[in-house]
């Protein structure tokens, strides 16, 4: 006959064990999500990274923030909050946004290796610039919002450095890339900086976009910069 009473101290004690491996377990992932949190700045260096994981949210407050070849990556479900500026000042640095950002200053400097802004999900900037010391690649993504909302009053508050980035001087190939149904919304009234170059590309192809002004949703207040839908070989137009 089985001693079914003499089994109790022995679940008792695999539920113990099985607590505690779970406690480890969660403690090992809030270890491991702390160190994604240690800094975008400029002593990461190439290869430092900073990852926002989903769910979790980055507010840096409004010191400035950089990074002399390191990546920051929004992951989907993140949230990225900094009132100061976010910038780099060397090559190879990476932006990252699929989830959300919110910016004040966005500065790519560039120099070096080329730099690249890649916008999956939703950053919002008050202002800022890709270029004056390198080249810097900004792509926003079929599913990518890019939002310039400017300051208290309309202005120029960004610039895409592919030309120069003031009189005189030479420029970068900097430029910004919408693909499929990406868009990049800059508030009314609000432009683009002169004498900057300020290439934009519609699915890869230069000046293939257009301008409309937004009449529904996120879209009212803001000029909507999108991709012209390519035209494939042995499309026949009619005209009548």
């Amino acid at each position: 006959m089985v001693n079914r009473g003499s089994k109790t101290p022995i679940l008792g004690s695999m539920n113990t064990m099985m607590i505690k491996k779970i406690l480890t377990v969660v403690t090992i992932i809030l270890a491991m999500a702390a160190t994604t949190f240690a800094g975008w700045n400029a002593e990461d260096g190439p290869g430092g990274t900073t990852t926002v994981l989903n769910g979790a949210t980055l507010d840096i407050g409004s010191d400035d923030m950089g990074s002399s070849g390191g990546t920051l990556d929004v992951q989907v479900g993140g949230t990225f909050i900094h009132t100061g500026e976010v910038g780099n000042w060397d090559s190879g640095a990476h932006l990252i946004v699929d989830g959300t950002a919110s910016i004040g200053e966005m500065k790519f400097y560039g120099g070096g290796a080329a730099c690249t802004v890649t916008v999956g999900g939703t950053l919002t900037v008050a202002e800022g610039f890709l270029g004056k010391a390198g080249v810097v690649e900004m792509t926003i993504g079929t599913t990518g919002t890019f939002i310039v909302e400017g300051y208290a009053s309309p202005g120029e508050h960004f610039s895409i450095d592919s030309a120069e980035y003031k009189a005189g001087s030479g420029g970068y190939a900097s430029f910004l890339d919408i693909v499929g149904n990406g868009r990049m919304l800059i508030a009314t009234g609000g432009t683009l900086r002169a004498e900057h170059g300020n290439e934009i590309r519609g699915n890869g192809v230069v000046d293939a976009y257009e301008v409309t002004v937004g009449t529904v949703g996120d879209e009212i207040g803001y000029d909507v910069y999108t991709a012209v839908a390519p035209v494939l070989p042995g499309t026949v137009f009619i005209i009548q």
